[in-house]
């Protein structure tokens, strides 16, 4: 999607939205958190990598005890093909997703220092902690093929929060007080783990909502939600940095 205010022979900074499920799908319909960022004048990329719907059985699947693994290879490719165009600025690119996208993107920060700012709704980064807490163990049972301390050591469970310390990417954490598929403690302990090591990091915590913030809920909430997206990727994509004062 092409930033608002687009002009030919300028280049705008990028940012990668990662769906959540992960089987679902985006598709050819209006969506308000697209708009919210190509209107503030950067690309928006959005794909259906491996592990979405609509491609049949066998490519939605296909992620099984993969996650993190060709889905991830997916989006980089993506993220390739959409850099090389003369009109996007490569250095100048972040991510962002939801609930499986959420995952995704801590993921994404603990593999690649390519994106300079990230954002991470309704996330997990912890299948242990999530899985004692959550609201949907049938999940894990069914994308991973057991619960997380069936095979302690098995990839099938990539666990982001084990990577925290290859995380450099400054990111904005946003989570519902009453999430309980996606519940307020992996978020909390994505958080401390990026500020005790430093990382440009916030963490704002929504009351009186649900898994679904991003689309129901109080109309001012969803709104200030928008918002904090919108600013905090502005701030690190767009906005000139800060110079000391002598």
């Amino acid at each position: 999607m092409r930033p608002y205010g687009y002009q030919p022979g300028r280049k705008y900074p990028l940012v990668l939205y990662i769906h959540g499920g992960p089987h679902a799908a985006y598709g050819e319909n209006w969506f308000d958190e697209f708009q919210n960022l190509a209107g503030a004048g950067m690309w928006v990329l959005y794909t259906n990598p491996r592990g979405s719907a609509g491609y049949g059985a066998d490519f939605t699947y296909s992620t099984r005890g993969r996650w993190g693994a060709e889905d991830y290879q997916d989006l980089m490719k993506a993220v390739d093909i959409a850099a090389r165009r003369p009109d996007v600025d490569s250095t100048r690119m972040g991510v962002t997703g939801g609930s499986y996208g959420g995952f995704m993107t801590a993921w994404i920060t603990t593999k690649t220092h390519r994106f300079k700012a990230a954002q991470a709704d309704r996330m997990i980064s912890n299948w242990w902690s999530w899985y004692g807490t959550s609201d949907a163990q049938g999940l894990t049972n069914w994308e991973f093929f057991g619960k997380p301390w069936d095979n302690p050591g098995d990839v099938r469970h990539p666990i982001p929060i084990r990577y925290a310390d290859r995380v450099q990417t400054p990111t904005l954490i946003v989570q519902s007080e009453e999430d309980h598929r996606t519940p307020m403690t992996d978020a909390e302990q994505w958080f401390v783990a990026l500020r005790s090591r430093g990382v440009p990091v916030e963490f704002v915590r929504y009351p009186r909502s649900t898994h679904d913030l991003s689309r129901t809920g109080e109309p001012w909430l969803l709104v200030d939600r928008l918002g904090r997206l919108r600013q905090w990727f502005a701030h690190w994509l767009i906005e000139p940095p800060v110079q000391a004062s002598r």
